[in-house]
């Protein structure tokens, strides 16, 4: 905050900083992002989308700082935390249910917290995630491609829980998946990018870099290749 707040002496005219200096200094973070997002150009199912992901990704690190903080005996900023992380929660499931009224795409939404699902391993709440993803995208490279990541992670599940025999049936599994996805689509680098993955994880590199290869050869242009 004070580096930013000494950019913005330097920079008196920069909207921007201005407005990142509001929502640190702001005693409550989600409407000082609102109104962030108020003074940009913005669709008005841009900004649904952009506040309920905030809120929903704010909501997860704030619940995850809660814990850490009454760990470590902080009780009254543990308490702030969850005090926050629930506003937030409250106003995503708000912004989502403005998207719904209004016909629009939660899929970006629901990709987002996909990912957070793997991140924490939740294996149940990423599949009925996927489920929700198979009801609003005809994808199918996308959806394909989720349900690989699910079988890795699963994979990570049993390894940690020293169950070898589920760990190599998990792995053979997402191993055929991304095998007969390049065989089926070819000629997207989202196919290659997810058969490299696997090959990384088994830990034949050489593999993995043929692949990732073949994924950059398809879209140079991308930043994930």
């Amino acid at each position: 905050l004070a580096m930013l707040k000494k950019a913005l002496e330097l920079n008196p005219e920069s909207d921007v900083i201005r407005q990142r200096v509001a929502l640190l200094e702001s005693a409550n973070p989600i409407d000082a992002y609102i109104s962030y997002l108020e003074g940009q150009e913005l669709t008005d199912a841009e900004r649904n989308s952009q506040i309920a992901i905030h809120c929903f990704d704010l909501a997860r690190r704030k619940h995850i700082q809660a814990t850490m903080l009454e760990r470590s005996g902080f009780t009254k900023r543990a308490k702030e935390a969850t005090e926050l992380a629930t506003l937030a929660e409250a106003k995503s499931e708000e912004y989502q249910e403005l998207i719904r009224q209004e016909g629009g795409d939660l899929t970006t939404l629901t990709l987002v917290k996909f990912e957070k699902a793997l991140q924490d391993k939740l294996i149940e709440e990423a599949n009925a995630l996927l489920e929700e993803l198979s009801a609003t995208t005809n994808d199918k490279v996308l959806l394909r491609t989720k349900k690989i990541r699910i079988a890795l992670v699963e994979a990570l599940v049993a390894k940690d829980a020293d169950q070898e025999g589920v760990y190599k049936a998990k792995m053979d599994s997402a191993l055929v998946q991304a095998q007969s996805l390049t065989n089926d689509v070819p000629y997207t680098d989202e196919s290659w990018k997810a058969l490299g993955i696997v090959y990384q994880q088994l830990g034949m590199l050489k593999e993995a870099v043929d692949a990732v290869g073949e994924a950059y050869r398809i879209d140079s242009e991308s930043t994930e290749n």
